[in-house]
This record gives C-alpha cells, structure tokens and sequence, in this order.
C-alpha cells in the first residue's frame, strides 16, 4: 500500500513541477514591467497600471491590460504551484522515512466503502498526512467500525460507518490546528473530514448531556472552537445523542453540511 501511495504522490509531484516549469517560462516571455490594477465602477471596470507607486491610464490599450491581467493570473498561479509542490515533495520524503503505525488499518482494501471510496490523490495525501492523535485511555477505543478504526462509543461508530458509506475521508481524534486572531489554535475533534471543495470540518458528538460537569465542558468546548475561529454549521457540527436516534439524521446532516 505505500508503494502504491509513493508512486501516486510521485506522479502527482512530477506533473505539478511540470506544469509549474510552464508557468514560469510563460510568465518569463511576459516583458511588461507594471502590475494590473482593478477597480470596480458599476457599470464598468477601471483598469491602471502600477509601476513603482505611480499608476498610467491604459484603457485604450487592450493588448497591454491582455498582457498585465495574464501576468497577474501567472504569478498567482506561480506561487500556488510553488507551495503544492513543496508540500508535495516533504510529503514523499516523511512516507519514505516513516518507521511507524500503518498510513491505513490492516485489511482496509477489503472494505466495501473504501473500496467505493476511490480517493483522489489530494485526499490521499491529505490522508497520509495526519498529524498526531489524541493519546488519551487508549483502552476505551472498544468500539470497531466498519472501516478498521477503533473509537470510543457506538454513537461514535455509527458516525464514522456513515461517513465511510459517504466515500468522506476523516480523521479521528487527530490534532487539528487553526489560526484565529493571530493566535494558534489547537484540539483533538471526535472527526476531522475533507470536503470535496478541500475544506476541513470538525464533527464533535456530545453525549451524558444530563451530567451537568460534562454538560459545562461541553458549552465551553463549543466556545473555544468558535474563539479559534470555527463557526457552526460551516466548520463545525455538533452532534448530541438525540440528534442521530433518527438513522436518517445522520444522512440529513452529511448531505447539507458535508457535499
């Protein structure tokens, strides 16, 4: 399996430094020293040329906003191809040294979901990239699910089986880090799943709500998730145990907040 992973990630790297070598030498043959500058007008867009910190009228001159509008375009693309190729190649230099943990349980490739799954190489990487999971009583983790992984309750369980059903790559109890007000971020979510549009969000299932200790934190991890930048019902799901008695809720919420 990480044979076949490394030469996917591989073959992935190769394309995107091919493609990013093109980009170059076009943005190269580009020789107009300005930058495009934007306005909008309603009805109309206005169009400047920056140099240094002086910007030209150039209107009338439709080849020259071609050539500035196609620059921009190339030097955004430029520096998107940079980073995706770097997390690229660090990714293939971590699998190639990793000594740990299996990247997937034992078997997986017998899971029907999985198997349905077909996951693209962006969530294949994103998959083998999963940072540290919470190592907190690991004897609790009793509960086996359908795609090989083992977790805490069978809320949780049902949880993950449908998200497997669902072809969503997750992560349980993996570390999950975000950047809100200038500051890090940092929590072990029950799951972390990659939306299609590369978005990650948080799914936290809550139970015991009728403990009153456990009812507190749970308020406050809420706080916390939205102070670290993670708003309801876009980046993050709540989950109680009255939530998912019904098995069509748990399809409801994946397909409103998860496709």
């Amino acid at each position: 399996m990480r044979e076949k992973l490394l030469n996917v990630l591989e073959a992935l790297f190769a394309a995107e430094k091919q493609t990013l070598d093109a980009i170059k030498e076009e943005r190269r043959a580009i020789k107009t020293k300005g930058s495009l500058v934007i306005r909008m007008r309603k009805p109309y867009m206005l169009f400047t040329e920056k140099i240094n910190d002086r910007e030209y009228g150039i209107m009338r001159d439709r080849e020259k906003i071609r050539r500035l509008a196609r620059k921009r375009f190339l030097e955004k693309a430029i520096a998107d191809g940079e980073i995706c190729c770097r997390l690229l190649a660090e990714t293939i230099t971590r699998l190639k040294s990793h000594q740990g943990r299996a990247l997937f349980p034992e078997g997986w490739e017998q899971v029907p979901e999985l198997q349905a799954a077909r996951f693209s190489a962006r969530e294949l990487l994103w998959l083998s990239t999963a940072a540290s999971s919470n190592q907190k009583e690991p004897e609790k983790l009793t509960y086996m699910t359908r795609a090989g992984i083992s977790v805490r309750s069978k809320s949780e369980r049902l949880i993950a089986d449908k998200l497997a059903e669902y072809a969503l790559p997750f992560r349980y109890e993996a570390r999950y880090e975000n950047y809100a007000h200038g500051e890090s971020f940092v929590a072990y979510p029950d799951f972390t799943i990659l939306r299609a549009d590369g978005r990650e969000v948080v799914w936290e299932h809550f139970g015991l709500m009728n403990d009153d200790e456990y009812a507190a934190r749970t308020v406050r991890k809420i706080i916390d998730y939205q102070r670290g930048g993670c708003s309801l019902a876009r980046d993050l799901i709540c989950t109680f145990e009255e939530d998912i008695k019904d098995p069509q809720a748990l399809d409801q919420i994946i397909q409103r907040f998860l496709l």
